[in-house]
């Protein structure tokens, strides 16, 4: 495996077929940052996807496809997209999170007539909406994930990775 343009290393490399075949449950090996500009080694964990909420788990086209992952290794702020050269000592009055303390989660999708389309991951975490003391409040369910969603926008068989 080899770098890319960014730095990032692809952690894994996956098929869709026009079913998009399951993958739920895969791991791959990966080498990322994490925050603290030291290489490290991580997984996509818990790979998950919602086919089975189509007939035959086929995704028509425009149709969601959603795939939902942990990774091994914890990021400092993994709602801050990863700069390198976003760092304290550039800027060190500022109290903001810092580029070098996010992360980027990127899937890059191959369309079948050979189309790259990146689409960026986002850490989700589901809530739950009650009222309290006539206040609305939000309580965290579940525990927090990263997910991607895309809809194909061509029938066919679809290849996608996941970089970090």
């Amino acid at each position: 495996m080899g770098w890319d343009k960014r730095g990032l290393l692809i952690l894994s490399v996956l098929a869709l077929c026009l079913a998009m075949s399951s993958v739920a449950g895969a791991a791959s090996a990966c080498r990322s940052r994490n925050g603290t500009g030291v290489a490290t080694t991580g997984l996509v964990l818990n790979l998950a996807d919602n086919r089975a909420s189509y007939p035959e788990g086929a995704v028509p086209r425009y149709a969601r496809f959603e795939l939902s992952f942990d990774l091994s290794v914890e990021y400092l702020n993994p709602y801050y997209y990863y700069d390198p050269e976003d760092t304290p000592e550039r800027d060190p009055g500022r109290r903001a999170p810092f580029g070098v303390d996010g992360v980027s989660v990127d899937a890059h999708f191959v369309s079948p007539c050979g189309e790259v389309l990146t689409v960026p991951a986002f850490w989700y975490r589901d809530f739950r909406r009650w009222r309290a003391n006539g206040r609305e409040a939000l309580e965290p369910t579940g525990e927090a994930m990263w997910k991607v969603r895309f809809a194909p926008s061509e029938v066919g068989l679809y290849r996608y990775w996941i970089t970090v």
